[in-house]
């Protein structure tokens, strides 16, 4: 599992914390999952729009900002280019 799946899962779980309840919670990534034709449960969403919101990018190290129009923008707007981070490995 990436390090960014492991954190959104744990920012999903500590949001379920937040709300008294210790569930595991597991990230994962399913190219043919289509949220308009299967079912979505309320609390599933909720978990997804606050761990897409708070979840730090491995990029920046910060939860992405919107306010430039999208967090790639932010990523380039803060030097984090592909290059830049290929050159700190």
């Amino acid at each position: 599992m990436t390090a960014y799946a492991q954190a959104y899962a744990a920012t999903a779980r500590q949001a379920l914390t937040e709300r008294g309840l210790e569930l595991d919670v597991e990230a994962i990534r399913t190219p043919d999952f289509e949220p308009r034709t299967q079912p979505w449960d309320a609390l599933v969403d909720e978990l997804h729009s606050i761990a897409r919101e708070e979840t730090p990018l491995p990029a920046t190290g910060q939860a992405p900002d919107w306010s430039t129009g999208s967090p790639a923008d932010a990523v380039r707007a803060a030097g984090r280019t592909y290059t830049a981070r290929a050159e700190e490995e």
